[in-house]
């Protein structure tokens, strides 16, 4: 931990209020390989329940950056409380304010007292008013919402760059390159002073704390990476605002086999959360697909011979139940045409859809094959098996207790994201582990 200051306008640290200044947590989360030696037994450690989320010494391929604004179309809206008008970016699935909030509705502040500053950054409220504030339709977003967002724009320690603007920041790093214009706003202190405009950037989140505390989001002048810490609600910062996601309502489960479309329940009878599964012929297989969200994935694991493709214990009835298993290059490439090898933003996207990491996993795996009551509900038909998977320093391992399945995010040259479902547990991990060991595939259909 350390402290994250906040410098008044004339560069001088204010040491009055540097007690109760905000601390910011830079991240250290634990990555833990799946090919590490200590894995050799299906119950996992404490480190491999933790979601990577990004940190300082782990980046993001930049090559799945996913930022998508059309310059077709007008990318503004005008709240109609005071007819303010406001751009936004769209960037992945999310939809953002592209600018600070300026309503006058609750404790909120212009920098200085000056009303050109609140025109220009916004104003700064508290954390009461900034969990209330967006207009209709939209929301302060929480903290996992901020972590998507650093995602798509390739890791939090980039995500700086990508999101800063190119102007008025002093001796600024930012590129602007996700449209998303984060301005150095400043803020306003526990003892009432303006601090650190031209600096800094704090932006709230609404995900309270256990010391109730309130994490929010910080940009500094000088750093490329995005620092995320706690505060007391009395300060007051700056509020951007995320476009409410459609709920997820009842779908209707449509089986289509050339051509004939039939309408049926779920598998598990749940009336509430249907699921669409088509059927597409690649070579000689059939496969089941699924439709989860705005995503078409494959409802089995891939199946395709390759080169360097392997079945279980080399059987082949393994390859007819639980598919090929793919070291990293393999997977890449190995998708049929109008199909690829999912990134982790994907993952995290059908993840976040199915109830979020911490009950994914029960919905997304199958309903038999689990050892010791590990079945899922397959909610949404998905099937996930629990095929293990070959390391190479350790043979076969794990059939029955885990599914591990490539992505096509990679950290570095020698290491790539899995993600991971246990038997003994409804949430879904995802690790980093060597490229030359042997997973299972999911493709998902291209957009």
């Amino acid at each position: 931990m350390i402290t994250y200051k906040l410098y008044n306008s004339d560069k001088s640290l204010d040491k009055m209020s540097s007690y109760l200044i905000v601390m910011m947590l830079l991240f250290a989360v634990a990555i833990v390989g799946c090919s590490s030696n200590d894995e050799k037994s299906p119950n996992e450690t404490e480190n491999n329940k933790k979601q990577f989320v990004g940190n300082e010494e782990s980046v993001l391929n930049n090559s799945n950056i996913q930022v998508v604004n059309d310059a077709s179309e007008d990318m503004s809206f005008v709240d109609p409380r005071d007819g303010q008008s406001y751009k936004y970016a769209k960037i992945g699935f999310q939809l953002w304010m592209a600018e600070n909030l300026k309503t006058k509705k609750g404790q909120w502040n212009c920098y200085d007292g000056n009303l050109g500053n609140c025109e220009k950054y916004g104003m700064l409220y508290d954390w009461n008013t900034a969990n209330n504030v967006c207009p209709e339709g939209w929301h302060l977003p929480k903290s996992q919402e901020w972590d998507e967002l650093f995602t798509y724009v390739g890791g939090r320690n980039k995500a700086g760059t990508a999101l800063k603007s190119k102007e008025d920041w002093i001796n600024g790093t930012g590129s602007n390159s996700a449209d998303f214009s984060v301005l150095p706003a400043g803020a306003m202190n526990d003892k009432k002073l303006f601090v650190n405009r031209g600096y800094s950037a704090f932006f709230w989140s609404s995900t309270e704390t256990k010391r109730e505390m309130v994490e929010i989001i910080g940009f500094n002048h000088e750093n490329q990476f995005v620092s995320v810490g706690q505060s007391a609600k009395y300060f007051k910062f700056s509020v951007r605002c995320v476009k409410d996601r459609d709920a997820v309502e009842n779908k209707k489960m449509k089986e289509v086999d050339n051509n004939d479309v039939t309408e049926n329940k779920n598998e598990s009878g749940d009336e509430t959360k249907t699921y669409e599964k088509i059927f597409v012929k690649i070579g000689s297989q059939k496969y089941k697909t699924v439709k989860i969200g705005n995503q078409i994935w494959m409802a089995e694991n891939l199946n395709l011979k390759s080169k360097d493709s392997k079945c279980y214990k080399g059987l082949s009835v393994n390859c007819k139940k639980y598919g090929q298993f793919y070291n990293w290059k393999d997977a890449q490439t190995v998708c049929p045409e109008g199909w690829h090898l999912p990134s982790q933003w994907e993952w995290e996207s059908l993840i976040d859809f199915a109830g979020g990491k911490d009950e994914a996993g029960k919905v997304l795996k199958s309903k038999h094959g689990w050892n010791n009551s590990g079945n899922g509900t397959d909610l949404f038909g998905f099937s996930a098996l629990p095929a293990g998977n070959y390391d190479i320093d350790s043979d076969y391992q794990y059939i029955g207790y885990r599914a591990l399945f490539w992505s096509s995010t990679d950290i570095d040259a020698d290491k790539a994201f899995v993600m991971q479902l246990n038997h003994d547990r409804n949430s879904i991990t995802y690790q980093t582990t060597r490229k030359w060991n042997y997973f299972s595939v999911r493709c998902v259909m291209d957009d």
